[in-house]
């Protein structure tokens, strides 16, 4: 019999019951003393903790729709992802041999074509240097393209954040 765990549908089913129930929350608050309407922003902190919050909450409602614990969704949950990440390592390997190629010279040709297209968007002041060079050692290490400018930004923003935030820490004193 199959486990209804890693079934596609069932896990897609659940996904969106859990979206249904957990909704999206508002991390916003006003001022403590409540004189201001401006809501603050909240820390990098807190919104990280918002979203384990949230994440735990999904999990929770997506075991009880299925009628299974906490524990077997997450188990569930990192055997999906381990069998993607399976099979994108089969294909990835596929590709590099219908090319002639190992899997590490694959990597490399499409961070050198990566590092070729992202100059532009250098030049065009849309990424740092830093940026482009994230990019290209997350694709050598085999991570797509897409994900790694992703996670190349959010590193700078958090850099970012951490420039401003010393910044200012001076300039009171």
């Amino acid at each position: 019999m199959n486990n209804p765990l890693t079934n596609p549908k069932t896990i897609a089913l659940g996904l969106a019951a859990t979206i249904a129930v957990g909704g999206g929350t508002a991390a916003v608050a006003g001022a403590a003393d409540g004189t201001s309407t401006k809501p603050t922003k909240p820390t990098p902190e807190q919104r990280a903790e918002k979203r384990k919050e949230a994440k735990a909450e999904h999990q929770a409602a997506f075991a009880k729709a299925l009628g299974v614990s906490v524990k077997d969704v997450q188990d569930a949950r990192s055997e999906v992802r381990d069998q993607y990440a399976a099979k994108r390592a089969a294909a990835e390997k596929q590709r590099a041999e219908k090319q002639g190629l190992t899997v590490q010279q694959l990597r490399d040709k499409r961070a050198d074509a990566a590092q070729k297209r992202l100059a532009k968007a250098v030049e065009k002041g849309r990424l740092t240097q830093a940026e482009v060079d994230a990019v290209v050692k997350a694709v050598r290490e085999g991570k797509p393209v897409k994900a790694a400018i992703k996670q190349a930004r959010a590193e700078h923003r958090k850099d970012h954040r951490a420039d401003r935030k010393a910044d200012r820490a001076a300039a009171k004193g």
